[in-house]
């Protein structure tokens, strides 16, 4: 991906607008960039960061949702987009947004793991007990032999024997 001067890209997952950040930058004025992002919290860090930037426009959506991407756009074709598919470490160390289970996973209690998208946050429930299982059986796995006790082969010695 090679932006130029007047182009019109999509950053289509733009999280905190690190890579916009660079896209706009390379487009310059002429250009334009929409901004996409389906967590509205992500788009105000990003719209703090790209405010110097008149030639960024940020769109609370989906990159799914080309039409409203190309309306944004004017109605315009792309002439690029990056899709930076992942999850923000920004959203994983914010407790609020359900990622309590690296906090809590040794209690008693259920662990809940909230995902906002469109306005709606869908929950999922997961027991302890189911997570502690799951642990008990990779303690039962065998353990590994350290690297530094494994014995060296000679070279005229076939492993596979």
């Amino acid at each position: 991906m090679a932006p130029i001067p007047g182009e019109i890209f999509l950053d289509g997952t733009t999280g905190a607008g690190g890579h916009a950040a660079e896209i706009a930058a390379r487009i310059g004025p002429r250009g334009l960039l929409v901004c996409a992002d389906a967590d509205p919290s992500m788009l105000e860090i990003a719209g703090r960061r790209l405010s110097a930037f008149p030639w960024v426009r940020l769109v609370h959506a989906d990159f799914a949702d080309l039409d409203a991407l190309r309306e944004a756009a004017g109605g315009k074709t792309f002439d690029g987009a990056l899709l930076d598919l992942g999850i923000s470490s920004l959203q994983l160390d914010d407790p609020a947004r359900g990622m309590e289970i690296l906090q809590s996973i040794n209690s008693a209690a259920q662990v809940t793991v909230t995902v906002e998208r469109n306005g709606q946050s869908s929950q999922i429930n997961i027991n302890n007990a189911a997570l502690a299982a799951g642990a008990d059986a990779a303690a039962a796995l065998p353990e590994a032999i350290p690297v530094s006790e494994v014995p060296p082969t000679s070279p005229d010695e076939d492993p596979a024997e």
